[in-house]
Order: C-alpha cells, then sequence, then structure tokens
C-alpha cells in the first residue's frame, strides 16, 4: 500500500507524485537532533531552491514527525534535482557557544529549564530525573550542549531537541519526559525485511559492581562509592571523573551500570514501514528468536525511508534495564 506523506517547505507543499523522489526522517532517542533528508525532482526548475534555515515539516499517514531546519541543499543538475538535509529545529546556531555560570540548592529540572529558556524553547524534564538536587554545579567555559551532555551522563538520562522543546528524559526507561508510559509495539517474522535482522550479545562490558569518587569536604578525604553492576562479572569499573558528593557520585555510578547492562544486547533491522515506532519506545518479539522472544527492548533509533519502491523502518535498539 502505498504510504501517504506530506511534507512542506517554507510553507510550499512538495507533491508527492510528480516531485518528491523519497524522504528519511531519523528519530533518534539521544542528542543528536532528528534529521531529515529529502530528495525532489524539479525538471522544469519550478520549485524554488530552499534557502539554508528553511523550516521543513513532514507527515507520514497523516501522523506529524515534527519541524526541521534546513541545513544543506544541494541542486543536481540534468536531470534537475533538489536534495535537501535538515535536523530538528533546535539550538539555532547557539549550540557551540560557551558560558560561564552556576546554580545553588537547585534541582535538575530548574536547571534545564533556566538553559531552554536561553534558546527560546520550552523545557520538558522527566520527574524521574528532573528531581535530583544539586547543592552547586558548574557550566564552567563549556557549551550548553556540552554541559547537557554531562548532566544526563550522570544521571542515565538523555536529552533532544523536538518541535521547540529541550526533552530531558530518564534514558531506557521506555517512558515519554512527562513520565507516561509511551505505547509499546510488537514485532513478529512477519513484520521483517528477510535479511536485515540481527542480534548481538555481548560480555564485555560484564561488570559486578561500577565504582565512583567524592571529596568529602567535611573530612577533607576522598570517598568512594560502589553499586552493584551485573551478578556474571568479576570486576569493578571505576569512573575516572571525580564528583561532588555522595549522592552524585550515587547517580553516575548507578548509570553507568544501566549502560553497561544495556549493551549487552543490540539489535538491528527492518520492517514494513510504519509509524508506530518511535525512538524510546518499548517493543518485544514473538516467533523470531528464541533466546530474546518475550524480553523487553527499548527503540533507540527509527529510520522511517519512503520512496517510489516502498515504505520501509530500519530500527535499531538495546535491552530495557
Amino acid at each position: 500500500m502505498t504510504p501517504e506523506v506530506r511534507i512542506v517547505v517554507d510553507g510550499r507543499e512538495v507533491d508527492f507524485r510528480s516531485r518528491l523522489q523519497s524522504v528519511e526522517i531519523v528519530d533518534k532517542e539521544g542528542v543528536s537532533s532528528d534529521t531529515i533528508n529529502l530528495v525532489i525532482a524539479n525538471p522544469d526548475q519550478a520549485f524554488p531552491l530552499p534557502s539554508k534555515g528553511a523550516k521543513i515539516e513532514a507527515w507520514i499517514n497523516g501522523d506529524y514527525f515534527g519541524s526541521y531546519t534546513a541545513e544543506t541543499v544541494s541542486a543536481p543538475c540534468f536531470p534537475h534535482m533538489i536534495e535537501v538535509t535538515g535536523k530538528a529545529a533546535g539550538f539555532k546556531g547557539k549550540e557551540k557557544e560557551t558560558r560561564e555560570r552556576h546554580w545553588d540548592s537547585s534541582q535538575l529540572s530548574q536547571i534545564v529549564a533556566d538553559i531552554a529558556n536561553d534558546f527560546g524553547l520550552s523545557a520538558s524534564v522527566d520527574p524521574a530525573v528532573g528531581a535530583h538536587v544539586y547543592d552547586w554545579v558548574g557550566q564552567v567555559n563549556e557549551s550548553s550542549v556540552a554541559f547537557l551532555e554531562r548532566l544526563a551522563k550522570r544521571h542515565d538520562a538523555l536529552f533532544s531537541i523536538k518541535d521547540g522543546r529541550l526533552i530531558f528524559a530518564a534514558r531506557g526507561a521506555g517512558r515519554s519526559p512527562s513520565g507516561s508510559e509511551l505505547t509499546g509495539s510488537t514485532i513478529t517474522s512477519a513484520n521483517i525485511v528477510p535479511n536485515t535482522c540481527r542480534f548481538e550479545f555481548s560480555d564485555r562490558s560484564q561488570y559486578a559492581q561500577v565504582a565512583a569518587h567524592y571529596t568529602d569536604r567535611a573530612a577533607g578525604a576522598r570517598k568512594e562509592v560502589t553499586v552493584a553492576s551485573d551478578d556474571a562479572g568479576t570486576a569493578i569499573w571505576r569512573i575516572g571523573e571525580p564528583f561532588a558528593d555522595e549522592a552524585e557520585a550515587t547517580s553516575a555510578a548507578k548509570a553507568k551500570a544501566k549502560d553497561m547492562r544495556r549493551r549487552q544486547a543490540k539489535f538491528s533491522l527492518e520492517v514494513v514501514g510504519s509509524t508506530a515506532f518511535r525512538a524510546g519506545a518499548p517493543v518485544q518479539f514473538v516467533g523470531v528468536l528464541r533466546e530474546i522472544d518475550g524480553q523487553s527492548f527499548i527503540l533507540e533509533t527509527a529510520t522511517h525511508t519512503v520512496s517510489k519502491t516502498g515504505y520501509r523502518t530500519r530500527l535499531d535498539g538495546h535491552a530495557k534495564v
């Protein structure tokens, strides 16, 4: 069945039947902004070349995939085409600017909201991570993106920019930033495109414990906290970065332990195209591989590709921890 696709570039709709040759939308779980790639036939040169910064909006089968900002525009000739690459509207070029500031006695949700406000974005923070209170935390000669990445790593979270919102969510939880459960999907052998399915299992990240250290200012001494990671492991993974206090060190150690367990099981495959698959949502397999049937996984990336040959969705994911 031919999918319904609607693409609007700076308010001008691209006709799917006569002009739009293909569209690829990459929906990611993490910090990398979502991207869109368009190929437009333009034999009569009647469709104006989009400018860099042009607003792109996309729908597939009536489901809205968000707005994007054109970053690269190419114009192959004879035959005349237009190729556009865009990313989800976000920091508008300010992501590399460095700043120096700090917060005292502030919840993580307030810190994220302050940074979002700097860039004209609203903030959507998962309550599971946003409630953490910092006695003091500083952004010292680093960009806001680097600072947010650092915070996300400490709290087993991720952040992304979607439709004018800075989203800061618990990683791999299968929840939206508001804390509500994302709609899960079931994948069967009937959904999977032949010769595209692959599962990977690894024990390289199998450690019994994760350790992190901090400085106890009252005692004037360096202290270490450890958290359990994997019962099948034997060694201890030590995080080299120092942390401000025991609470932050413990949070970072737990985040690292979860990340290592996630990386022990991964998958990639293609399915018949469906807008139901979105990054961050949980999936299960039925009748695909005996060892993993019924286990919970999280979609890390969903790549939706529509062309004249049809609609496919490529899925990449990891174990839910």
